[in-house]
């Protein structure tokens, strides 16, 4: 493992380039696959099964390489969804899995979570591997393999949990020769129940029989364990009905394991039934999607209450809000396909363009084909209403696509104003990280920019006022004009008044330090400036701005003061500024680092206050 001096962050950041790199690789590998090879096993001659096959090994061996550094480095959750992508990728290699494009859709999303996830380790956020649990499981599940959750739920003793608590102290003595039969009959109407909620015919009966039949199993077996196993998949049942947790594959197929479960137990003697070796890692799964599963179900919250889970685990409240905040694609992705995006909304525009001469079906496709991209770009970026108002386009399109000359020209206008909306979102997405959809799409229509937009506006302006300081000062270097150097100290009392107008006390001892020393030199009769001195300004001014461009891009700005201080205490030392400029520069130096952590520490405050 790298060495543990340095904060996960930190070490993240070596190795992120390098893992993109290759991700990059293996996200290629999958289109083409996916393009060349996915539903056409029957037609596929001897080069292109080749062909495949060397795009599933290419992608095995970058997987390997991630894998290892991830290790290396002491990702565990980066490390356990790679791993969990290069099994999926070795079935498929093998022809070991039934969907094959389900399965190249899910290492998609894969590869997408791997850097997202990375992303947000170099922000300072922790290393939570319970956070991509169900993507973990989903991978797993695409191959048929078993679910996880033995390191990351804490499995209480049973005497911890009382009849009171499961809510019924009643046993139903089934006779030994009746027994058999009993879990026959059970078992073919948790079958039934299962089919119509896979199958989504009746959702809320199926559920509601699910959690009847498991009722019926805790009160016909008197061992405590066995009837907390069956109250837990009774709560489960009553938490998807009531609409407490999401409805997946990973769900599913725990309910599958207790269905087959009833046949174990119908095999096995009364007394061996706590010896089904399989029973706690069931116990397990459910506890983990319990304590995934939202309050406001009755039976979920006695679970909760009864396993502590909110202690044990994150509260499923906490938990969804986490597990949307790491997996949800964000500003990073969003820079690395802006330029596809753009060229094909700029496509669109044209297609526009193109039907006010002559609007037949080849440009309607045209329209269809990418906006259809855009929508699908978009809704793995987690900007999902937007995609949403632009798959109901699409729509529209076909619809009109058999009589082109039949789409009402207002509203070709209408569509045309709203993909100059959707630029204006991506727009303030790729600066803010803000979704504006709501806002363009609203009724009114009126769309007021954020208090973060206005304070970037500002930000704006102070880097403006900072570059100018820097041109005065360059120009008093080629001619010694005192002229520059009064330009630069009248623009850097702007950037100094604006700075403490906006409350960013880190930044005084750089302003209040450049400020006195212009105002030290352009005073009458003043000494000329020495040229090395001009140049520790202007690297502490460089250092400022670098500092200024992070904050106006919502990123982190404080160690790129570090510099900033160094040069102002070497101008100090040069030329002496204020009396206080070097317990200033102190002071901030330890304030910085307790900020730092304090703002570590409010970055997971903030994705659970939304």
């Amino acid at each position: 493992m790298l060495s543990d001096k340095a904060s996960l962050d930190a070490r993240v950041g070596w190795i992120k380039q390098e893992i993109e790199q290759q991700l990059k690789q293996i996200e290629s590998n999958l289109e083409r696959y996916a393009d060349k090879c996915v539903d056409k096993s029957q037609m596929m001659d001897e080069n292109l099964e080749r062909d495949c096959k060397a795009l599933l090994e290419n992608s095995l061996g970058k997987l390997s390489e991630v894998m290892l550094t991830m290790k290396m480095t002491g990702v565990q959750g980066g490390e356990r969804l790679a791993l969990e992508m290069h099994a999926l990728v070795q079935d498929l290699l093998e022809k070991k899995v039934n969907d094959i494009a389900s399965s190249v859709r899910m290492l998609q999303k894969g590869v997408m979570q791997i850097v997202e996830y990375l992303q947000h380790l170099q922000d300072g956020y922790a290393d939570l591997p319970i956070v991509i649990l169900p993507l973990l499981n989903e991978l797993r599940a695409a191959r048929g393999a078993g679910l996880l959750s033995e390191l990351l739920v804490f499995l209480p003793e049973e005497g911890a949990i009382s009849p009171a608590q499961i809510g019924t102290d009643e046993i139903i003595s089934v006779a030994l020769d009746k027994r058999v039969v009993t879990y026959r009959h059970l078992r073919m109407h948790f079958q039934q129940a299962l089919l119509e909620w896979y199958q989504q015919k009746n959702t809320p009966r199926a559920l509601r029989k699910i959690q009847a039949l498991s009722f019926d199993l805790i009160r016909i077996h008197e061992t405590m364990s066995i009837r907390v196993l069956w109250w837990l998949s009774q709560a489960l049942a009553q938490g998807l009905r009531d609409n407490r947790l999401e409805h997946g594959v990973a769900v599913k197929l725990v309910m599958g394991n207790m269905e087959r479960l009833i046949l174990k137990f119908s095999q096995t003697d009364q007394e061996e039934l706590d010896g089904i070796a399989e029973i706690d890692d069931i116990k397990k799964n459910l506890l983990y999607y319990l304590g995934m599963a939202k309050k406001g179900s009755a039976l979920v919250d006695a679970v909760k209450e009864a396993f502590l889970l909110d202690v044990y685990l994150p509260q499923g409240e906490t938990l969804e809000k986490l597990r949307k905040h790491y997996a949800s694609p964000g500003q990073q992705l969003w820079r690395s396909v802006s330029d596809g995006v753009n060229e094909d909304i700029e496509s669109i525009m044209e297609g526009f363009q193109a039907m006010e001469l002559n609007p037949d079906q080849g440009i309607i496709q045209l329209i269809i084909d990418k906006s259809r991209r855009t929508a699908t770009t978009l809704g793995m970026l987690g900007l999902g209403r937007l995609a949403k108002i632009i798959d109901e386009q699409v729509d529209e399109f076909k619809l009109f696509k058999k009589n082109p000359r039949n789409f009402n020209e207002e509203r070709r206008i209408e569509i045309a104003t709203e993909w100059l909306r959707v630029k204006d979102i991506l727009k303030e997405y790729a600066e803010t990280g803000e979704d504006v959809t709501y806002k363009l799409f609203s009724e009114e229509g009126q769309y007021q920019v954020s208090d973060y937009s206005a304070r970037k506006q500002v930000l704006e302006i102070v880097e403006a006022k900072l570059t100018q300081v820097v041109n005065n000062l360059n120009s008093y270097v080629d001619d010694t004009d005192s002229l520059h150097l009064e330009g630069a100290r009248d623009a850097m009392r702007t950037v100094d008044h604006t700075l403490k107008f906006l409350g960013y006390e880190e930044m005084y001892p750089i302003t209040e330090g450049g400020l006195s020393y212009l105002e030290k030199y352009t005073q009458d009769a003043a000494e000329p400036p020495e040229e090395d001195s001009l140049h520790k300004l202007a690297e502490s001014l460089a250092a400022l701005e670098h500092s200024v461009i992070a904050l106006r891009n919502n990123a982190e700005h404080l160690t790129g003061l570090e510099g900033g201080y160094q040069s102002l205490r070497e101008l100090h030392e040069l030329c002496g500024l204020h009396e206080n400029i070097e317990e200033q520069i102190n002071t901030r130096i330890e304030e910085n680092k307790t900020l730092k952590k304090l703002n570590r520490q409010k970055k997971m405050e903030l994705i659970l206050a939304v």
